[in-house]
């Protein structure tokens, strides 16, 4: 007997929602089979509007905004970025480490999602309001977020976020 034709029997023998499980499960397989196609590249999104922040002044704003929260660090198991990291890679910035661009740049290639963390587009607010980034690099970061065809994905920060780590 084939193992085609098995699956087939034994599909056959179960009740109608245990074969629609193994259905769901199937489209899953097939899912996770399919090779991932590349996504548009966004690094250098932002090299036109010479922007040249330091991880001083960064780390300065980020101690000005949240100097009255407490800092807890925790691990996630994919590729996401801080704000250094997102303005560097967007700016093409050399500052940015050989490791964190590979990492961007082979997980945009590999079709991976890049998060990006809502804190983020809060800290370049803030910078945006006082005068170290354009607001048009904000607002590319906001279309490259919006367009599928990009690998950046905004990461909430909620509950269910915080739950998870």
């Amino acid at each position: 007997m084939s193992l085609e034709k098995a699956i087939l029997e034994a599909v056959r023998a179960l009740p109608a929602e245990k074969q629609q499980k193994v259905l769901n499960h199937a489209a899953r397989l097939r899912d996770e089979a399919r090779k991932k196609s590349p996504f548009r590249s966004v690094k250098g999104l932002w090299a036109d509007l010479d922007i040249s922040l330091s991880a001083e002044e960064i780390e300065a704003n980020k101690r000005e905004m949240w100097r009255n929260f407490p800092e807890e660090r925790h691990l996630m198991p994919a590729v996401v970025v801080d704000t250094h990291a997102i303005v560097w890679y967007l700016s093409a910035d050399p500052r940015l480490s050989a490791n964190a661009a590979d990492a961007l740049d082979s997980a945009t290639a590999a079709g991976e999602r890049i998060h990006v963390p809502s804190i983020c587009l809060v800290e370049l607010t803030y910078l945006v309001e006082k005068g170290r980034l354009p607001s048009a690099a904000r607002d590319r970061l906001i279309d490259a977020l919006d367009d599928p065809a990009t690998p950046c994905l905004l990461a909430p920060l909620d509950r269910a976020v915080s739950n998870a780590v």
